[in-house]
C-alpha cells in the first residue's frame, strides 16, 4: 500500500461524524469516509481497532480502520498466478523472512470495491473446477483466507480452524476430503494435530498437507512420521504445484511422498 498512503492516525470517537454512507473522520482538514479494512476483505472487524491509514488512489481518499500498523520494511514482490491471477483486489504476494505469506492489496481495486458498495470474492476464476471439502488449520488469519482464495478459486468447499483442537471438534462433527495444517499453533501443533488424526479410525483416511515454514529434514521427518502425506514449505510455496497436490491426493488419498534422506 505504500505509495497510497497519506498518513495514518488514532481513531478517537470525538473524530467520528455521521456521513450519508456511514461514517466519516476530519484528519488534517479533510473529511474521510471510514471502512474497515477487515470488512473490505469479508472478515470479522475487530473491536479494538483504533488506527486509520489514510489511503489515496486517483483523487478518492478513504480511511482504512485497523488494530494495528507494522513497522515498514522491504520485501520482495511476487506475481499472483493460477486461480489468483484473475482476481483485481491484489496486486500480488510477498514471503516474510519467517515464512509467512503476505498479499499486497491493490489499493485502487479497494477504493472502487468502497465506492461501488461491493466485497472482495474468497474466488477467482478457475481455469478448471475441482470438487472436495478442505480443512485449512491454520492460526494466521491472513494465511488462511489466501490458501481459502486459492482453493475455492478451484472449486473447491474449504473451511477454516484457527487451532489443532478446533480442528478435531469440527471433523468429530463432519469429515472433510483433505486437511492442510499449519505446524506453529496455539493449543495443538500440526504435528500433534496429524498424530490424532491418525489415531482416529473415523479419520485415519483422511489424507494431510503440512503448510509450514520450518524446512529442516528434521521437521520434514517429524511431519511424515505424524502422518502427513504431504510437506510443503511456505517460502518455496508454488500455487500450481500446491492445487496438484491437492488434486492428487482427494483422487489418491492413501498416497504419500516421500520421506526425506538424513
Amino acid at each position: 500500500m505504500g505509495a497510497s498512503v497519506r498518513r495514518i492516525v488514532h481513531l478517537h470517537d470525538a473524530d467520528v461524524v455521521p456521513s450519508p454512507d456511514g461514517k466519516a473522520a476530519d484528519v488534517a482538514g479533510l473529511r474521510v469516509p471510514l471502512v474497515p479494512l477487515a470488512s473490505l476483505l469479508g472478515l470479522q472487524p475487530s473491536p479494538s481497532a483504533s488506527l486509520v491509514v489514510v489511503v489515496a488512489v486517483a483523487g478518492l481518499s478513504l480511511g482504512l480502520v485497523v488494530r494495528v500498523v507494522e513497522e515498514e520494511q522491504e520485501i520482495v514482490f511476487h506475481e499472483l498466478r493460477g486461480v489468483m491471477a484473475h482476481q483485481r483486489f491484489f496486486s500480488g504476494a510477498s514471503i516474510l523472512p519467517n515464512g509467512d505469506i503476505v498479499p499486497i492489496l491493490d489499493m485502487q481495486s479497494l477504493l472502487q470495491i468502497e465506492t461501488h458498495g461491493m466485497r472482495i470474492p474468497v474466488s477467482g476464476i478457475p481455469q478448471t473446477m475441482q470438487s472436495g471439502r478442505v480443512l485449512v488449520v491454520e492460526d494466521s488469519p491472513v494465511a488462511g483466507e489466501l490458501l481459502r482464495a486459492i482453493l475455492t478459486g478451484s472449486g473447491y468447499e474449504v473451511e477454516l480452524a484457527g487451532d489443532g483442537l478446533e480442528a478435531l471438534d469440527g471433523l468429530g462433527r463432519t469429515l472433510c476430503d483433505l486437511v492442510i495444517a499449519d505446524v506453529d499453533m496455539p493449543h495443538l501443533n500440526g504435528f500433534e494435530f496429524t498424530r490424532r488424526l491418525r489415531a482416529d479410525v473415523r479419520s485415519q483416511h483422511i489424507p494431510v498437507i503440512i503448510v509450514t515454514s520450518h524446512d529442516s529434514v528434521e521437521d520434514r521427518q517429524r511431519g511424515f512420521d505424524a502422518g502427513a502425506n504431504a510437506f510443503i514449505v511456505k517460502r518455496e510455496f508454488d500455487q500450481e504445484q500446491f492445487l496438484a497436490t491437492v488434486r492428487r491426493l482427494i483422487a489418491r488419498p492413501g498416497e504419500t511422498e516421500s520421506p526425506p534422506k538424513h
